[in-house]
C-alpha cells in the first residue's frame, strides 16, 4: 500500500485565496505541501509567516 509520506512534499496550490487556504492548511496537515503560489504577494507573505519554510512564487 502506498502511503502519504512516500509522496511528501510533491505538491503545490495555485491560488491561496478563497478555498486555496484550506487546501494549504490540509496539504501543511498532511506533510506534502511545497509550494504556494498567488498573485497577491501579501498573502504570500501571510502564508510565509505561517507555515516557514515553504516555497512560495
Amino acid at each position: 500500500m502506498t502511503t502519504v509520506s512516500q509522496y511528501a512534499k510533491n505538491i503545490a496550490v495555485i491560488g491561496a485565496g478563497y478555498w486555496g487556504k484550506n487546501l494549504v492548511r490540509n496539504f501543511h496537515e498532511l506533510g506534502s505541501l511545497h509550494t504556494i503560489c498567488d498573485s497577491e504577494t501579501r498573502t504570500l507573505l501571510d502564508f510565509s509567516n505561517k507555515y516557514p519554510g515553504l516555497n512560495t512564487a
